[in-house]
């Protein structure tokens, strides 16, 4: 061991070329194993890496469910205003109509593509109704006498107003 020691006390730049190469590798051994330094030093475990994971994923699940259910509150509230409306009772009638189709209705709108079923609850049954057959299948004209626009046609004879004048 006196050797050794004597050795270094003789030759100082040994000393530090050895000090200066165990700083690289332990610094490299570091670097390559990529785990963060604590700021007391110590190095990050994977089961500490992988616990703030999870507990960052159950914070964003947590985010998601709390912004889920203020959504929800939110479409709650927009359905409870929307049923108390004159088209939300047309749509409590008619639940297989869309929203929109009782936004028209109750504003006294007509429209192609509308369903005679939809009309007949707007305007009550036709004062006539005149299938035609040209050779092409039925054909149907429906008329209120007192109403505006007047007749109505389906020209396939699927239910739905294809034109109106």
């Amino acid at each position: 061991m006196d050797d050794f020691n004597d050795f270094f006390k003789k030759n100082p730049g040994y000393l530090v070329a050895w000090i200066a190469f165990v700083v690289i590798v332990v610094g490299i051994y570091h670097f390559a194993s990529k785990e963060p330094m604590q700021p007391d030093g110590h190095y990050a475990s994977v089961s500490v890496s992988d616990s703030a994971r999870r507990a960052k994923e159950i914070q964003d699940s947590i985010s998601i469910a709390i912004e889920t259910e203020k959504a929800l509150k939110a479409q709650e509230e927009e359905d409870r205003k929307f049923f108390k409306t004159k088209a939300g009772r047309i749509h409590k009638k008619h639940p297989d109509w869309s929203r929109e189709a009782c936004k028209r209705l109750a504003n006294g709108e007509v429209w192609i593509g509308m369903g005679l079923d939809m009309l007949k609850y707007e305007r009550g049954l036709p004062d006539n109704a005149n299938p035609s057959n040209y050779g092409n299948g039925t054909q149907w004209q429906w008329c209120w006498d007192d109403w505006t626009p007047s007749c109505f046609y389906d020209n396939d004879d699927d239910g739905t107003i294809d034109s109106y004048n």
